[in-house]
């Protein structure tokens, strides 16, 4: 059994918390009774907010070297979504949660993927509408990462698992809400390539919002091979071998995700295929949303965003975001851009 002393010992080295607070901390822990057990004291301390379990399990068993990183203190991997394998982290001067992205090529390296990186995000910091934007990447102990702010929430794919249907009002302010990041986006001559729920999020407050993240933080169109979990949401003019992101191509797959919040499926389910799913794409017509009781007027612009002739398709997002306007109550109006 991990020893209290050691354990403390280890809070203290890492620079988790300063011997001060220690302190204050174990009087505390002294009054309330916890006793001589290191595992409770953690526990403690995890349910106080003093430290993570990630930190917690670390400090017990001595697996680490350091929580530290540049001006950063690293609170816990994620484990799982988009976002798995890169870090929640605080910024020490200014105690600002964020989120530290690992970039996979080494920023040091004459290899343009940094400068590209870079370029894009250049782009991006004049749009405030979307969600993830680095607003600086840095090069520290040899390890490249992207650093972002952590707003809370969640994806809209974790909303919408196990078939979960939402409300007309909430799928149509959510698709108005991305349809006018990606009016923005496309505006400043960016495309993103990738819009499905795993990429649109759910912010603790305000509106749905665009996660910009790489890989689909890029300036190039280029998106390589078509992923299978995309091919749900892939326009039908997209060549599976090679996907040339596009306009037309983000709108038609915000069709698709409009058409999931609204009966709870994509609009070819099941299991295929990419070029089964494609085909689909290309071929075949999708299921009236009026036996989900959706109105003609919003299953006819479900129909629009997903048309397989993109001159028939709507061409921009603020001409989606002003035909769904009628649909959206007031407490799911998205906020006006100023």
């Amino acid at each position: 059994m991990q020893s209290v002393s050691t354990f403390w010992q280890r809070i203290i080295e890492s620079q988790l918390l300063a011997p001060e607070e220690v302190e204050t901390l174990q009087q505390a822990i002294a009054s309330a009774g916890i006793g001589l057990d290191a595992d409770a004291i953690a526990a403690w301390l995890v349910s106080q907010n003093k430290i993570s379990r990630y930190q917690a399990t670390r400090c017990l068993t001595g697996a680490y070297t350091s929580f530290d990183w540049a001006d950063f203190l690293l609170v816990e991997p994620i484990d799982g979504g988009m976002l798995q394998y890169h870090w929640r982290a605080k910024h020490i001067p200014t105690g600002q949660m964020v989120i530290l992205l690992e970039l996979k090529d080494d920023p040091s390296a004459d290899n343009g993927q940094l400068g590209e990186l870079l370029d894009a995000c250049q782009k991006i910091f004049a749009i405030d509408f979307t969600y993830f934007a680095p607003y600086e990447v840095m090069l520290h102990d040899s390890i490249g990462r992207a650093i972002l702010i952590d707003r809370g929430g969640t994806t809209l794919s974790s909303i919408l698992a196990g078939g979960t249907c939402l409300s007309i009002s909430e799928s149509a302010a959510i698709a108005a809400s991305i349809a006018e990041g990606l009016n923005h986006l496309h505006a400043s001559g960016l495309f993103h390539g990738h819009i499905c729920p795993e990429t649109i999020w759910i912010p603790a407050k305000g509106h749905a919002q665009i996660v910009l993240i790489p890989p689909w933080l890029r300036a190039e169109a280029d998106r390589g091979p078509l992923e299978p979990a995309m091919s749900n949401y892939a326009a039908p003019e997209l060549n599976p071998t090679q996907v040339q992101a596009t306009a037309s191509a983000d709108l038609y797959a915000l069709g698709c995700t409009l058409f999931e919040m609204l009966c709870g499926q994509t609009p070819f389910a099941g299991n295929a295929t990419i070029e089964q799913k494609m085909e689909q794409h290309a071929q075949e017509s999708i299921a009236s949303l009026e036996a989900n009781g959706v109105p003609a007027q919003m299953d006819q612009i479900v129909r629009y965003l997903m048309a397989k002739d993109t001159s028939v398709r709507y061409r921009s997002g603020s001409t989606v975001t002003e035909a769904l306007q009628p649909f959206i109550e007031p407490a799911d109006q998205p906020k006006k851009r100023s």
